[in-house]
């Protein structure tokens, strides 16, 4: 690993809100709405951290919609 991947990594991981996201990820995949509860922060700050995340190459994000959602775009 490159020292800067390294320490792209290590300034995702500075942030509290960061650690208890990846710390719920633990437990396996999750919603927005799961994750963002279980740390206590709103969605969209949630989806803020977990831009921030991904782009370190620390989780992998991807979009699901619920069948109520996915009828309503058609």
């Amino acid at each position: 690993m490159e020292n800067e991947e390294l320490v792209e990594k290590l300034s995702a991981l500075g942030h509290i809100y960061r650690l208890k996201i990846v710390t719920a990820l633990t437990e396996g995949e999750k919603y927005l709405s799961e994750i963002a509860k279980e740390v206590g922060i709103s969605r969209a700050l949630a989806n803020v951290h977990l831009k921030k995340l991904k782009a370190a190459g620390l989780v992998k994000t991807r979009v699901l919609l619920m069948e109520d959602e996915a009828r309503a775009l058609r």
